[in-house]
């Protein structure tokens, strides 16, 4: 680079002349440093807080030494206010902030320091603030504000490269810090600026936009107010080294503007770093309209510790561009960020023909108002869903989070169920290697685990030691929808494990339906067993699950009486005989082959819903009932209860339409499965017993049996020795 000559002049103060711009002016006698600015000498040390050197009276010209005390001055800090920027919120100070840019650049490198101020530009689709490479663009905190002017119109961008739009995807910018700089784009008073989705770039109203760049870092900024497509937008296929750190944003769109869809900050890159900062909307009454606060794309990346309030979406974390030749891992990280009152949690999203690999998303509190956005669907941490985003997931980890809803109260229709989870495994390119552990799930909606699409293959997925609560609470919802644990959607089902969940639901009446149901699509090698399950009612269903699927979750129950006089039993449930046995003559231990409640009931009668025939009004003591008891009205089909309120009791799947039905309970069908064993001499000659029965010889001996077998049921029945022992 050819560097102009600098010249300094010295002298007395009384006799300093006016400087030429850029010319610097050193007095002998008061060791003061004047500089030429646009509108006279400018004061370095009065004006410019970070300059402190001592100036030498042996100053030589910069034709001789033009590396000497202006190129130190100038590392410290060249003002904008030399260059005629006044700052005072009235004046336009685009020109004079650009040309102290453009000198910096001449420069090769340096600080352009903006002081306390609010400093207004103007701004079109073709001319921004242009910055080359090796700049700091450094303000004095808050107070330094750089403020779009009132009806400013449409634009591209606050901050971008030195360069013209025909060439602002290729020059290639290197080195820049923005520090401790306030940005407001004044979009309330700029109404005559509008955004619609899918408008050219040259509209998006960005605030910092480079496309071919390499350690770009952003630290200590407030962007208050942001309003456009993008607040900061660092995209490249090929660049790398991005931070943004410790910044606050405040994001409000045009009132008079329709929505359009927007990320405070959108960094596409390798090794970036999204850490620190606040994002926060003061939409108020209405949410949607700040989109997502982060989307970090390709990796490696961490997005670490940020703070996101009423955002719809707080992070995307996302695969390189289908445009983006590279094949390396992603090894993305998303940890302890705090996502408050948001729609949508963590998506990751894998675009067509690439892999989202090695991501992990670890310690994030989500709290969801799904009611407050009022959107559709909403959900915690989850892959894409959309049908549209077709790409593959692989070695994710899903671990340590807490996502808590909030609370539906009597539900609300017209939702979209298949897409309002806590934690979704439902990415339409399909998935291996996902691990969901030790994850907090409060009060989701429709679905706790979502798991599964349609012919898709999911491979090697565990789902354990997660914590479940209240799943299903949203009554506004199809009844079979609301599930703790869901494997469905017509999904392939390879290698995967549930297992040490504990699933709880505290809510009376109860709410959900299904603990955990697993019964449409292909299953192989599907282990779901060893879960704590629970419900303050006395009911959680987990009998849906497919034939395929290892299963483990049956209960055991007790009972001193055979038959039972109370108790409610379900296929594939034990219950030990706990009275005293008798040997050879009571079991131990029984398995249900056939659903049914013990006991009797007096003075109910029924009445179904002819809208919703899942609900009955009782007439009569409902305190008869209890939530998981099968019951009949008429003798009809049976039906399990799944909640009570008041006199209204709800089943699972549906009655017949009748009227003043009485009510009573379906008996059990318990199959005797170990006989409490008998020891005799001799075969019985008095007791009761059964076909099949057996007692063994006490005292076998050579020519004898090893015992007796009874073939004909009765007092004592008819027996048979067998087992004939040799002589």
């Amino acid at each position: 680079m050819t560097y102009d000559k600098i010249k300094i002049n010295k002298g007395y103060k009384t006799d300093l002349p006016t400087l030429e711009s850029g010319e610097l002016g050193i007095c002998l006698d008061t060791k003061e440093l004047f500089i030429g600015g646009l509108e006279g000498n400018i004061d370095v040390v009065k004006d410019n807080p970070s300059f402190n050197g001592h100036i030498d009276e042996n100053t030589t010209q910069s034709d001789k030494n033009p590396h000497g005390t202006y190129t130190e001055f100038s590392q410290r800090g060249i003002n904008v206010k030399w260059f005629g920027a006044k700052g005072d919120g009235i004046t336009d100070d685009t020109s004079a902030i650009q040309a102290t840019l453009d000198h910096i650049g001449l420069l090769g490198k340096g600080i352009l320091l903006i002081p306390d101020g609010t400093y207004v530009i103007t701004l079109t689709s073709s001319s921004w603030l242009k910055a080359s490479s090796n700049t700091i663009i450094r303000g004095m905190g808050k107070n330094s504000v750089i403020k779009v002017k009132n009806n400013n119109g449409n634009y591209r961008t606050v901050f971008g490269p030195n360069a013209t739009s025909e060439t602002y995807n290729t020059v290639l910018t290197q080195n820049i810090l923005f520090e401790a700089l306030c940005v407001d784009q004044n979009i309330t008073n700029n109404t005559s600026a509008t955004i619609t989705s899918g408008d050219s770039v040259d509209n998006d109203q960005k605030v910092i936009d480079f496309r071919n760049f390499s350690n770009i870092n952003i630290t200590n900024c407030t962007f208050d107010t942001c309003s456009g497509v993008n607040t900061i937008m660092l995209y490249s296929h090929t660049s790398d080294k991005v931070s943004v750190v410790n910044c606050h944003f405040v994001f409000e769109s045009n009132p008079s503007n329709a929505w359009y869809d927007n990320t405070t900050v959108f960094v596409q890159c390798s090794n970036f770093y999204v850490a620190g900062n606040t994002f926060k909307t003061t939409l108020n009454g209405n949410l949607a309209y700040a989109t997502t606060a982060i989307e970090g794309h390709k990796g490696p990346g961490i997005i670490e510790g940020n703070t996101v309030i009423n955002y719809k979406v707080g992070a995307i974390v996302a695969s390189a561009s289908t445009a983006d030749a590279s094949t390396d891992e992603n090894n993305i990280i998303a940890v302890n960020n705090s996502l408050f009152h948001v729609n949508k949690g963590i998506i990751l999203w894998a675009e067509e023909d690439k892999t989202l690999d090695n991501v992990v998303v670890q310690g994030n509190s989500v709290s969801i108002a799904q009611v407050q956005h009022n959107q559709t669907s909403c959900q915690g941490i989850a892959l894409s869903n959309l049908v549209s985003v077709l790409g593959d997931y692989a070695n994710i980890n899903i671990s340590n989070n807490v996502i808590n809803f909030q609370d539906e109260g009597t539900g609300r229709a017209g939702q979209t169920e298949g897409s309002i989870y806590g934690i979704g495994i439902v990415g339409a390119g399909g998935g291996k290697n996902i691990k969901v552990f030790n994850n907090q799930i409060i009060n989701a909606p429709v679905r706790g685990v979502y798991c599964g699409y349609q012919s898709v293959l999911y491979e090697n997925i565990q789902i354990t030691h997660n914590q479940i609560v209240n799943a299903g609470q949203n009554l506004g919802v199809t009844q079979s929808s609301r599930v703790a644990i869901a494997l469905v959607y017509n999904g392939v089902f390879k290698d995967i494990d549930v297992r040490y969940n504990t699933i709880r639901e505290d809510l009376n009446p109860k709410r959900g339906y299904n603990a955990i149901y697993a019964t449409t699509g292909t299953f192989t090698n599907v282990v779901i067993k060893d879960n704590d399950i629970s419900s303050l009612q006395g009911d959680y269903r987990t009998d849906e699950l497919h034939a395929n699927i290892i299963k483990g979750n049956s209960f055991i129950k007790y009972s001193s009486t055979f038959p039972p006089v109370s108790g409610s039993y379900n296929i594939g449930d034990f219950i030990y005989n706990t009275a005293t046995p008798v040997a050879g003559e009571t079991f131990s231990l029984y398995r249900c082959t056939a659903n049914g409640t013990a006991g009797t009931i007096t003075g109910l009668t029924g009445t179904v819903d002819p809208t919703y025939n899942y609900l009955v009004t009782m007439t009569g003591d409902v305190s008869q009932l209890h939530v998981g008891d099968w019951i009949q009205l008429a003798g009809g089909a049976s039906k399990k209860i799944s909640h009570i309120a008041g006199q209204v009791v709800r089943v699972i799947n549906t009655f017949a339409v009748v009227t003043d039905a009485v009510v009573t309970f379906t008996t059990p069908t318990l199959q005797p499965c170990a006989r409490v064993e008998k020891y005799s001499t001799v075969a019985p000659a008095s007791g009761t017993y059964l076909q099949g029965d057996i007692v063994y010889n006490s005292n076998p001996a050579a020519g004898g049996y090893i015992g007796w077998i009874c073939i004909t049921a009765g007092t004592p029945g008819a027996w048979k020795g067998f087992g004939l022992i040799e002589v």
